[in-house]
């Protein structure tokens, strides 16, 4: 009887595996066909080309992806979060010993390194991504974060090739919950701080009017990291001293001792400050104080800085 169950087996598993190829194929083509293209190549092709170290074909590759844009984008955001169970595993294994098709498998770990790859090469062209961005990390970056990686920071990464178009879609990030997606949505948040465009400031400031403080917090630290346009952002950060949240204005104090002597103007209002009710509000004001070059009193030198973020 065993033996009977055997050669049926035997007899099953080609015509599993010719059926498994042939829906593989079927999947394969669905994609295929909606995917954008450019110069008549699938966007899949473009992406293995990532893998060619070859200078003049990343070239290629670079305009190819950029030219497809949008299209492109939203399609490279799943991909972050690629994986393969034990069972897509074991059909492929099955799949690959039948010899009448062909069967063509991507492994998730390359998928996942041709996405970061291609958001890097797209830079703010891939901006139609960042809703799907920072829901990948809001969703994904309360689970414990893995020693190679995962999907959150993967996410965190791509956000940080947009530059200012990402700032955003930073605000429910910047108000999770969890410690590691706030960590994750300032650090984002400093990155994109650097982008050199005028929709950078413009961005930035909005946050300091945010209804919720720890994204004022955020936005302070942010403008303080990249301490540009002295004129516009410091009078902006010395109302924030008065903000209701403490946290808030010590990062304001913070961020006005980052712009040095150019944040003068502001002595008074720093010096004022060391008398906050609030410890670490005084520390920060002290700490700002020497770093724009105004002599604390013996009360306010008396009082250890602080740093740190948000």
């Amino acid at each position: 009887m065993n033996t009977v169950n055997t050669r049926q087996c035997r007899k099953i598993i080609p015509f599993a595996g010719i059926l498994l190829s042939a829906l593989c194929l079927l999947l394969f083509l669905l994609w295929s066909g909606s995917e954008p293209r450019y110069q008549g190549q699938a966007l899949s092709y473009w992406l293995a080309a990532l893998d060619n170290p070859s200078t003049a074909t990343n070239v290629q590759t670079i305009t190819a992806l950029k030219s497809m844009g949008a299209k492109a984008a939203v399609r490279l955001v799943p991909m972050l979060e690629a994986s393969d169970s034990p069972f897509k595993l074991r059909v492929v294994e099955l799949a690959r010993k039948q010899a009448l098709i062909q069967v063509h498998f991507t492994p998730a770990s390359v998928k996942q390194q041709r996405a970061e790859r291609a958001f890097e090469c797209m830079g703010e062209q891939a901006s139609a991504a960042a809703p799907g961005l920072a829901s990948l990390l809001i969703r994904r970056g309360s689970e414990p974060p893995q020693y190679l990686g995962d999907p959150a920071s993967r996410a965190a990464n791509a956000l940080g090739c947009l530059g200012y178009r990402a700032i955003p879609y930073l605000r429910p990030a910047l108000r999770s919950e969890h410690a590691r997606v706030r960590y994750s949505g300032v650090s984002v948040l400093a990155l994109c701080s650097l982008d050199t465009a005028p929709e950078t400031m413009t961005e930035l400031l909005k946050l300091l009017d945010d209804a919720d403080p720890k994204v004022r917090t955020a936005g302070a630290y942010a403008l303080g990291k990249v301490h540009r346009h002295s004129g516009l952002v410091i009078p902006r950060l010395a109302r924030m001293l008065a903000d209701v949240n403490p946290s808030a204005r010590k990062q304001a104090a913070l961020a006005i001792g980052h712009f040095g002597s150019q944040a003068s103007n502001a002595l008074a209002t720093l010096r004022q400050m060391c008398s906050d009710v609030a410890p670490e509000v005084r520390s920060a004001a002290a700490a700002a104080l020497t770093e724009v070059g105004g002599a604390p009193g013996r009360e306010e030198a008396s009082v250890p800085g602080l740093r740190g973020d948000p």
